[in-house]
């Protein structure tokens, strides 16, 4: 027979016990049995009033979990000389990360001799932005890094 260690209404510790005794204790005083944590050892259960919120509702992964996926993000990037089929895909995935509510950042990479045209890559930024729908923002300023 399981054991749970039980817990009162009082947030005293009964002790540990066999499940139906705790159920028999919770139905007494006209209470519910909610299962609070998993540790080692008998897992722990507690007499409440208000119903079990793990069985009105479907338990989620985790908490961390759910506070990551709200902030995904998709990185891309791009050179300044992008051929115009590459830049329709890249413009493609960059749509289908934002109608999907997720966050992108595109950054611009320039190699040699680039470097020395950085209007080239605000174009190009701009260009992206343009094209855009109407609901994506920019939430950040345009930063440059690296050697220039």
């Amino acid at each position: 027979m399981p054991e749970v260690r039980l817990i009162d209404e009082q947030s005293e510790q009964r002790g540990v016990m066999k499940i139906d005794d705790a159920l028999r204790y919770a139905q007494e005083r006209d209470l519910d049995l909610v299962r609070s944590r998993l540790r080692r050892g008998p897992p722990s259960c507690a007499c409440s009033t208000t119903p079990s919120t793990s069985t009105s509702r479907p338990r989620s992964r985790s908490r961390h979990a759910n506070i990551s996926s709200r902030s995904l993000s998709a990185r891309f990037k791009l050179r300044p000389k992008i051929a115009q089929h590459d830049y329709e895909t890249k413009k493609g995935h960059v749509e289908r990360f934002l109608r999907h509510k997720d966050k992108v950042k595109i950054t611009i990479m320039f190699r040699g001799r680039e470097v020395t045209h950085p209007e080239r890559g605000i174009q190009l930024l701009d260009r992206i932005a343009m094209s855009l729908p109407s609901t994506a923002s920019s939430s950040s300023v345009r930063s440059t890094r690296g050697a220039t």
